[in-house]
């Protein structure tokens, strides 16, 4: 498949997530990691990671922590852009 077009197809299927998801998302492009390797790591199925992308489901709160770890990611942290509450 075209790289390009998986790329714009990720975007698009991003669009509606939650931010910390998009940051995930976004460090996993970066780090060109694959579902099944966030998923091992983390102890999911690939399928599970891939219904989180498309907004089909979201990871729990544990979830969200282990993959910060891995990741090396502040999820507490407010992404930027997004409004005090």
């Amino acid at each position: 498949m075209n790289r390009d077009f998986v790329a714009r197809r990720q975007e698009t299927q991003s669009a509606g997530l939650d931010p910390v998801l998009k940051v995930i998302f976004a460090k996993m492009d970066d780090l060109r990691m694959t579902h099944l390797e966030l998923s091992q790591k983390v102890g999911v199925t690939a399928a599970s990671i891939s219904n989180w992308r498309t907004g089909r489901n979201s990871p729990n709160l544990y979830l969200l922590r282990c993959i910060g770890d891995y990741l090396d990611l502040d999820i507490t942290a407010q992404p930027k852009g997004t409004d005090d509450v």
